[in-house]
């Protein structure tokens, strides 16, 4: 099965785009002078409408557009649109719509007009035979454009590798995991549960027990999303190496954790986790701190919130083998992850748990 993604390139300034408040889930990328690529996120069978958002911007704001739609290695799909309305399209390997004199304006500085042209008949070296995303690419680049933030899809965005992208949301608001005055750290967790296990309650019981830690100069909150299942962008191979750490004894439960931190570390703090279940033996999974049966765990974040994720990491295990005493020496494993490969997994999840702090 080959690759399939759908981004729209606009002529404007990508702070002309973002003051104009979109409401939709993509990131914003400036592709060049003037030029700014607008990556929605994907919806059913991961796809997105490029058309659809095209159209609208087109319409709405006054830019001219242009939707970039690659289907499964097979053809790569551009469509303009000014005014709203579309006005080109073109389509590789059957090149209809294959004229340079519509599409050159959509590139930056002098294009050569004929290699474009060249390039749109599939008459390079670089299309000859070749799969559709190296196509696609071959024609960005005879625009003079930045191709990686046009040839590739929301669900494989990784920010660090755009210069400039700017996540934006349907709800015109920063993702939970992002607060004011906070930092946030994102963990792939693997934990070894019994077959008689709930995995949706474990994954309650971790976002509830990170209330129990607090890092001065404030709590620790966490999303914590349960996994229904892997997928490849969201950190899979970390999250099978983790599992071999753990060698389940039933069952593997997954959890994608987004941790937030003060923003500046403090003195050395503690608050007290409990370790035990209750004294009338019930086996419920304890999430709030008590007075017995617990101890404190410092929870000083370094550069790094190394400090807080280990205390965090302690308390989960607390949690765990209160309610599954399975006699395992390690009951969970976890790994730092990128910001990108949780949202994969928040967005598969099974089941979503937040920790409400203070400032929630």
């Amino acid at each position: 099965m080959g690759s399939s993604y759908q981004t729209v390139l606009v002529v404007a300034d990508a702070a002309d785009i973002l003051r104009a408040g979109l409401v939709l889930d993509a990131y914003v990328v400036p592709v060049g002078p003037g030029r700014t690529v607008v990556i929605p996120k994907e919806g059913a069978a991961d796809y997105a409408d490029a058309d659809a958002v095209a159209a609208w911007i087109s319409g709405h704001l006054g830019y001219d557009t242009l939707a970039n739609d690659a289907f499964d290695s097979d053809v790569v799909v551009l469509t303009a649109f000014r005014r709203g309305r579309m006005v080109h399209r073109y389509t590789s390997h059957e090149q209809t719509g294959a004229d340079p004199a519509v599409l050159a304006p959509f590139g930056v500085g002098p294009v050569d007009r004929a290699e474009l042209g060249a390039v749109l008949r599939g008459e390079s070296d670089q299309t000859s035979g070749g799969l559709a995303e190296a196509w696609h690419w071959s024609i960005l680049a005879a625009l003079n454009l930045e191709p990686a933030a046009l040839a590739t899809a929301f669900r494989w965005v990784d920010p660090e590798q755009l210069p400039g992208a700017v996540r934006i949301s349907v709800t015109g608001r920063p993702p939970v995991w992002r607060r004011p005055g906070r930092r946030t750290v994102f963990l792939a967790v693997a934990a070894s549960l019994p077959v008689r296990a709930d995995k949706v309650e474990v994954g309650r019981a971790l976002a509830a027990a990170v209330a129990a830690v607090a890092a001065p100069p404030g709590p620790v909150d966490a999303v914590v999303a349960t996994a229904g299942g892997l997928h490849g962008a969201g950190a899979a191979w970390q999250v099978n190496a983790l599992a071999r750490q753990v060698r389940p004894v039933g069952r593997l439960g997954v959890f994608y954790v987004a941790l937030l931190l003060p923003a500046e570390p403090g003195a050395d703090g503690a608050r007290a986790i409990p370790t035990e279940p209750g004294a009338d033996g019930a086996r419920a999974i304890p999430t709030e701190p008590g007075a017995d049966d617990a101890r404190a765990i410092p929870t000083q974040p370094g550069a790094d919130g190394a400090s807080a994720i280990a205390a965090v990491e302690q308390a989960w295990n607390a949690v765990l083998r209160a309610h599954y005493d399975t006699g395992q020496e390690r009951l969970l494993a976890l790994d730092t992850i990128r910001e990108h490969e949780f949202e994969v997994g928040h967005d598969h999840a099974a089941d979503l748990a937040v920790t409400s702090g203070p400032d929630a």
